[in-house]
């Protein structure tokens, strides 16, 4: 059985660009990034969240598609120049089929972190998905991941272990990380480990112990917030430091509660520079406890009363010899 196209319907058309229905273009796309460049060809001009609404995709999708489709230079963001004008892109391709791979770049000439991957062509894709390591990586990315990739998708990976030299185990932790934090985006995906490299964390046993670190800190800040009964709203940059520097300190819940209530009791509401300067006070006294806390605040009362019946006493006294001495 054999299709043709129902005249009938070409009342109102717009240009699909020869390019983008060659046949690898075709084969390496997937149906979402197919969708996207069509409504986008439709409209002239479009942001991704009208895009998300009209095609019913989740932002993230919508994000990587358009990606896919400004790597191949078939679109660009409004008022940019292109890099590469879209009937050029074939002679591009054949050019870049003769060329062989390249080494990896330094990991340091990777910033910034937003950089879009350099689209790899069908060649360097099947030579580099056919390396053990890097077919191993890809099969387990797609597990975790929960779908089939794109050549896009398969390209950012592959970008990132043969050219910004993030090895394939490491990339699987970054996979795993940004799962784990419900952001698994390619684009957050790729961000991320472009970030830990540069940071030094190169292997995965760095990459372990930057994780542990990192959970150490959220696991403190939530017990913050608890404490505090800080539940809808996200911690400010200000705040985190302050908590940085309580958990340096080793401050644990008991103390934490008993600054945070010292706090209310005085000022009637939280204040993270009124708690912090509670608890910087008490260590450079040694306190480690609410008891102890208590007891250095009660012991502070009774010495303030000793003072004001001090000073009364001695007034009454300086009152009394005034009047003996009174030349009546």
């Amino acid at each position: 059985m054999s299709y043709t196209v129902n005249m009938g319907l070409w009342r109102k058309i717009f240009a699909v660009p020869a390019d983008t229905v060659s046949d690898e273009k075709l084969r390496m796309c997937g149906a979402a990034q197919l969708k996207i460049l069509l409504y986008i060809l439709r409209e002239g001009e479009v942001d991704a969240e009208k895009i998300s609404a009209a095609l019913r995709m989740s932002a993230g999708d919508v994000n990587d598609g358009v990606d896919y489709w400004k790597n191949e230079g078939l679109i660009c963001e409004s008022g940019a120049v292109p890099v590469v004008q879209p009937q050029a892109m074939s002679q591009v391709q054949n050019k870049q089929q003769e060329e062989p791979i390249t080494e990896p770049k330094a990991v340091r000439e990777l910033k910034p972190l937003t950089a879009p991957p350099t689209r790899l062509n069908a060649k360097e894709l099947e030579l580099l998905s056919k390396k053990p390591d890097i077919s191993a990586m890809l099969k387990a990315a797609e597990a975790m991941l929960g779908k089939t990739f794109t050549s896009s998708d398969t390209s950012t990976l592959l970008w990132l272990t043969n050219w910004a030299g993030v090895p394939p185990e490491m990339i699987l932790t970054v996979i795993s990380y940004c799962i784990e934090i419900g952001k698994p985006r390619m684009s957050y995906i790729q961000a991320t480990a472009i970030a830990w490299m540069n940071d030094g964390v190169e292997t995965v046993e760095q990459a372990e112990k930057y994780l542990k670190e990192v959970h150490a800190v959220r696991s403190y800040e939530k017990l913050v917030c608890s404490v505090f009964g800080i539940y809808n709203r996200a911690l400010t940059t200000a705040e985190k430091k302050v908590i940085a520097i309580w958990q340096d300190a080793g401050f644990e819940q008991p103390l934490l509660k008993a600054a945070y209530e010292r706090t209310i009791d005085a000022i009637g509401k939280i204040s993270f520079n009124y708690i912090n300067k509670i608890l910087l006070s008490w260590k450079e006294k040694g306190i480690t406890t609410p008891e102890q806390a208590e007891a250095e605040r009660t012991a502070a009362k009774e010495n303030r009363k000793l003072e004001k019946s001090y000073d009364i006493s001695e007034v009454e006294k300086i009152f009394a010899d005034d009047l003996v001495n009174l030349d009546f």
